[in-house]
């Protein structure tokens, strides 16, 4: 059986995905005061203590589970990858700059961040195909 090819529209699905992060950004305020995320050393995306969150009288489940799935989906990308998405993508580092941290060229970078970008969209569930 062949499985069909689809035609990913980038434009688009690259916007979806920046609405996701947006959303997760704005929720990491909401909760835990943070405008950026943490990482360990090997740049896996965690969370501070349950007492530096906020009190809020509205109930956090939905808000927090939003930064968990993101957190999760993140975290399966390799090390390489995750270190390239979260300083191009979330801190929006140039290309140059993570060229420096990764010995790569910054022409490398930019295509590795667009389909690092398309990764984690399938992975976030907001792909937009072309019609």
């Amino acid at each position: 059986m062949k499985v069909p090819e689809i035609e990913i529209d980038y434009k688009k699905t690259k916007k979806e995905v920046l609405k996701a992060i947006t959303h997760y950004k704005r929720n990491l305020m909401k909760i835990y005061r943070l405008r950026q995320p943490i990482y360990t050393s090997d740049y896996k995306l965690t969370l501070p203590n349950d007492s530096e969150k906020q009190n809020n009288s509205k109930p956090l489940g939905e808000l927090e589970e939003i930064i968990y799935r993101f957190h999760e989906e993140i975290n399966k990308l390799e090390e390489l990858d995750r270190l390239i998405f979260i300083k191009s993508i979330l801190e929006k580092c140039s290309d140059i700059k993570v060229g420096l941290l990764t010995n790569y060229s910054a022409s490398s970078i930019r295509d590795k961040r667009t389909s690092i970008l398309v990764f984690v969209a399938f992975m976030l569930e907001c792909v937009v195909v072309k019609e």
